[in-house]
């Protein structure tokens, strides 16, 4: 503030035109001032909405295909455009890996296919109804050990069916603060949900390395059991059959022509996008070859 000669006060130009974002006030209210004026009553909200509004993959669609996109990691840079080049590398192929580079896109253009239907007794909006726009595809799980390894960055946990869940914006945020109570008790609910769900035996290895990843680190906060919501009062994202088998052809596909490249056997495009076929014969061929041989496997044991 500051005076005129008159010694009348004047707001500056840049408090003039401050103003209130809608749609980030609930987070900003719930994170900083309910939680620390009322913490009783910030953690009573949030377990309810998490509990209520939180959408998982049913744990019989996780039996059948428990890393939906096994060859897809978070690259926090595929979006950024490199010197002189005029597209930006999401889609396409890590060189060294194999893996396919994604910004979480591929996550949530999965979860909202339109023929993938919310199952829920408890949000009576949810129930026969698709994820639609403003929903966020969140990480349950970001930092895997005390090193601070990103869990998206790992591509056996990056499309892991228990570290996903959709949640509408505010409650997302609140779930990305590491530690937080919020990201927390959405550990706890994963757990409570899939931990001691049976999978083949053939998927078994699969899934248990997976879990391995997450549990090096302990969850922070234990709420205890009788906070976590009835299994049956969870909503539940139900996956189109027909996306279950056109995911499995895509892992075969290219487990198939990475495994021949690896070898310097002729192989054909394996379809998985404009960005990433062209470009399998670029990729490092001991790594095209571990990784395709794994992605056979992986996909044998989703067979069985």
């Amino acid at each position: 503030m500051r005076l005129d000669a008159n010694g009348s006060s004047h707001l500056s130009r840049a408090a003039i035109m401050a103003e209130v974002d809608g749609n980030t006030i609930m987070y900003h209210y719930l994170q900083k001032d309910l939680r620390v004026r009322n913490y009783p009553m910030f953690l009573s909200r949030v377990i309810q909405e998490v509990s209520d509004l939180g959408i998982w993959i049913h744990p019989d669609d996780y039996c059948k295909l428990p890393i939906l996109l096994p060859f897809t990691y978070r690259d926090i840079n595929c979006r950024k455009k490199t010197s002189g080049e005029k597209k930006d590398s999401w889609g396409a192929p890590n060189l060294n890996t194999g893996l396919q580079k994604d910004d979480n896109t591929l996550i949530k253009n999965f979860g909202q296919h339109k023929k993938h239907t919310i199952e829920s007794s408890t949000v009576s909006n949810y129930a026969g109804k698709s994820i639609g726009k403003g929903f966020k595809a969140s990480h349950v799980w970001r930092e895997i050990d005390e090193e601070g390894s990103l869990a998206s960055r790992n591509n056996l946990l990056f499309s892991f069916c228990p570290n996903l869940v959709w949640l509408p914006p505010e409650l997302a945020k609140l779930s990305d603060r590491e530690g937080s109570v919020v990201q927390s008790y959405l550990q706890l609910i994963s757990t409570h949900i899939y931990r001691d769900v049976e999978v083949s035996d053939a998927l078994k290895p699969f899934v248990e390395k997976s879990w391995q990843l997450l549990e090096n680190k302990p969850i922070n906060v234990n709420l205890g059991k009788e906070s976590l919501p009835k299994l049956d009062n969870i909503s539940y994202l139900r996956i189109d059959k027909g996306q279950i088998e056109l995911r499995l052809k895509r892992i075969i596909d290219l487990g198939v022509a990475l495994s021949n490249h690896g070898r310097g056997l002729e192989f054909e495009n394996p379809k998985i996008s404009s960005k990433y076929d062209h470009l399998v014969s670029s990729i490092n061929r001991d790594e095209a070859k571990k990784l395709g041989d794994w992605l056979q496997e992986y996909h044998r044991a989703c067979q069985t």
